[in-house]
């Protein structure tokens, strides 16, 4: 969870990108940081399904 800081980084500016969170590490990252997009995204929707 250390390698994710908020906002972007120069990629992210270079491209005109602002995401959330970002992740600038070496080509060794292997752990499961790439997925937290993918959880917060998903915990948006049963919170939603939840509300219904």
């Amino acid at each position: 969870m250390t390698a994710s800081v908020a906002g972007g980084n120069r990629f992210a500016d270079v491209l005109g990108m602002a995401p959330q969170r970002s992740v600038l590490a070496d080509s060794q990252l292997c752990d499961e940081t790439l997925f937290h997009s993918y959880y917060r995204a998903w915990a948006r929707r049963m919170a939603q399904g939840a509300a219904a």
